[in-house]
């Protein structure tokens, strides 16, 4: 209360301690592990809908690059020694491979979705190269879409299961190492929807055929129409992509100057009793049963439709219906009570 220059002394001592309180705070935020990442309703909706979802930014710049350097590392070093599908298999446990999964948001994401898993290890390293998949250089095959299949049937160039063997698993995770921004770069590719087009056939004819003949027991075309036409999935380095077992996919051709880097994940639930080393037929007979995250999800996509059709009627006959907006967040309001119930 005294004179000026006391007063001035206080505040500049006050400022100063406030200022060290601030930086302390700051430095216990950055030691702070960053909160567990979760899949947005937008994103569980799509996962649902098309059975599988492009998570942009899930793996950070640093992370890439280290399984970037690993890579191009053993390129150099084993450039004669190229499987089709798979390169770099020395690399299947490296920290840097497995950082990818481990060490990221995808671990968070991938259990938001389907609930504890089994040890994650023996990633896939999967390089697309210049040409690939193509015929006379360049020249994507006709009907080269229709040569999809799903993992963990026996195939000629699989190593990994016998013929008589079926080892499905819950979900197939992707990190995208390089950018993928256009068709025919080596994508990815699926049929959205195909995991319940599947998952009816597999209901009406069991899974003799697929034991006995590996991938040539899969149901041809005619016989199990998808409901959409294939899409090649675009993406960002860094970006993960969240695949449920029973979509139908493949590899597009590369016409591009560029290699396509990608590594892949299998994921088992804890539902799976013996991951990689048997067959859970339950889980292809409905295609959700091990995806927690994904519980309730139709019941409440159902009841946004009815809504939706409800609305165009009332709409046609006069008064103003809810709009899709307000349609959207009530359905993300049920989805949150629905997750707090379970």
């Amino acid at each position: 209360r005294g004179g000026g220059s006391g007063h001035g002394d206080g505040t500049g001592h006050g400022a100063g301690m406030r200022a060290a309180l601030a930086r302390f705070r700051e430095s216990l935020e950055a030691q702070r592990a960053p909160p567990p990442r979760r899949l947005s309703e937008e994103e569980r909706l799509a996962l649902w809908r098309d059975g599988f979802v492009v998570v942009p930014g899930a793996v950070g710049e640093a992370a890439c690059d280290a399984a970037l350097r690993a890579i191009n590392r053993s390129l150099g070093q084993n450039s004669s020694d190229r499987r089709p599908g798979e390169a770099c298999p020395e690399l299947k446990d490296d920290p840097a491979i497995l950082g990818l999964f481990l060490r990221s948001s995808v671990k968070d994401l991938v259990r938001d979705a389907v609930g504890p898993i089994h040890r994650v290890g023996g990633a896939q390293v999967a390089l697309r190269f210049p040409g690939d998949g193509c015929f006379n250089g360049f020249q994507v095959a006709p009907h080269w879409d229709q040569h999809w299949h799903l993992d963990g049937l026996a195939a000629p160039g699989n190593p990994y299961t016998r013929a008589g063997e079926l080892h499905n698993f819950t979900a197939l995770v992707g990190v995208l190492l390089s950018n993928v921004g256009e068709d025919y770069c080596g994508n990815l590719t699926v049929f959205p929807g195909s995991h319940l087009a599947l998952q009816h056939w597999f209901q009406r004819n069991g899974f003799e055929a697929v034991r006995a003949l590996g991938v040539q027991g899969l149901p041809r075309p005619q016989e199990v129409p998808f409901p959409r036409r294939v899409e090649m999935v675009k993406g960002r380095k860094g970006d993960a992509v969240i695949v449920n077992y029973s979509v139908a996919h493949l590899v597009a051709p590369n016409v591009s100057s560029a290699i396509r880097y990608c590594c892949y994940f299998r994921v088992h639930t804890k539902d799976h009793v013996q991951p990689f080393r048997s067959h859970r037929p339950e889980a292809m007979l409905d295609v959700w049963r091990d995806w927690r995250g994904m519980r309730g999800i139709d019941q409440l996509e159902r009841a946004l439709e009815l809504s939706r059709r409800e609305g165009a009627g009332a709409r046609a006959q006069g008064p103003p219906a809810q709009s899709r907006a307000d349609e959207d967040a009530e359905l993300q309001l049920a989805l949150e009570i629905s997750r707090v119930e379970q």
